[in-house]
């Protein structure tokens, strides 16, 4: 963690999950037996994966105006920077991580729609993602907007949501659409019963992370 970096902010302030992957560093340190001095370890990877082409042994040399110094140490694309021959690995791992990632993003949908009678629908909607809609960080600083229920071609009046083994619990609904400030977590499922007035012609499920999920009757 970073005091005011930007992935720190991205997450507590935008409710983003952020990554800042570190893509080179640790020479020979992740090799097994790795020798524990972290100098040791990186001149034996570069003898071995360089054949030492990546440091210079130290040397003097005569410099015009300070006389006998001192030249050697690593050199570019070593340390800090892929070797060349190493990018395209790196390149592709970390691609491979970012699609990762992506694959992890909350994916919303609404799974059934039943007609209870007297104007209640029951409405089941889930997260397929793994990641929650709104995680922990979001919520308790308030940094997103609650998911939200509602529906098209007739007017939300009331909401409840079934919990296993407890009471129904009173969702909130503001201007004809049911507030989730908890969100969705990632591979679960809620279960609503909605209080309509008229005929609905679709239900729709809104995210700011997980994006928009619909059902028709």
């Amino acid at each position: 963690q970073v005091f005011g970096g930007f992935v720190e902010w991205t997450y507590l302030d935008l409710g983003a999950f952020s990554f800042t992957n570190e893509l080179w560093g640790r020479l020979g340190r992740e090799v097994p037996g790795a020798d524990p001095d972290p100098r040791v370890a990186a001149l034996r990877w570069n003898d071995v994966a360089l054949h030492g082409r990546g440091f210079v042994r130290w040397h003097e040399v005569d410099h015009p105006d300070l006389g006998k110094v001192e030249l050697g140490g690593w050199k570019r694309f070593t340390t800090r920077t892929n070797p060349p021959d190493f990018l395209q690995e790196t390149c592709v791992r970390n691609c491979l991580f970012t699609l990762e990632h992506a694959a992890m993003l909350p994916r919303l949908e609404i799974r059934a729609v039943s007609d209870l009678g007297d104007g209640r629908w029951r409405v089941v909607v889930a997260n397929e993602g793994e990641l929650p809609t709104i995680h922990a960080m979001a919520r308790r600083h308030g940094t997103l907007p609650p998911d939200r229920l509602r529906v098209e071609g007739a007017t939300l009046l009331a909401a409840i949501e079934e919990r296993s083994g407890r009471d129904a619990e009173v969702v909130d609904v503001e201007t004809a659409r049911a507030e989730l400030p908890e969100g969705i977590q990632g591979k679960r499922s809620r279960a609503f019963v909605l209080f309509v007035k008229g005929s609905p012609t679709r239900f729709v499920l809104e995210s700011r992370v997980g994006g928009v999920a619909s059902r028709r009757p």
